[in-house]
C-alpha cells in the first residue's frame, strides 16, 4: 500500500463521524425512523464483522503496537510511518 493509500483508509473511518449528521437528516426524511433504526442495525452488524476480522488477524501475529507492525509490514523503510529505513 502507498503513502496515499493509508492516508485515504484512514480519512474514510475519521469521515463516519463528520458525515453521520447529514446521514441522518437524509435517513429522518426519506425512511423515517423504522429506515433508521434498521439501516444503523444492519450497518453495525458488518462493521462487527469487519472488527472482528481484523482481531483475528492481529491475533495471529501478537505484537506490541499491532497497528505499527502492520503498518510496517505494508509499506516497509518508510520513516514517515513510524518505520525505520533499510
Amino acid at each position: 500500500m502507498s503513502l496515499f493509500g493509508v492516508l485515504g483508509m484512514s480519512f474514510c473511518n475519521i469521515g463516519i463521524l463528520t458525515g453521520m449528521s447529514s446521514a441522518f437528516q437524509t435517513g429522518l426524511f426519506s425512511g423515517g425512523p423504522l429506515g433508521l433504526f434498521w439501516g444503523w442495525n444492519i450497518c453495525c452488524f458488518f462493521m462487527f464483522l469487519v472488527a472482528l476480522s481484523f482481531a483475528e488477524i492481529c491475533s495471529s501475529y501478537p505484537t506490541m503496537g499491532g497497528l505499527y507492525f502492520w503498518v510496517c509490514k505494508m509499506k516497509p523503510g518508510s520513516p514517515m510511518l513510524g518505520c525505520e529505513s533499510p
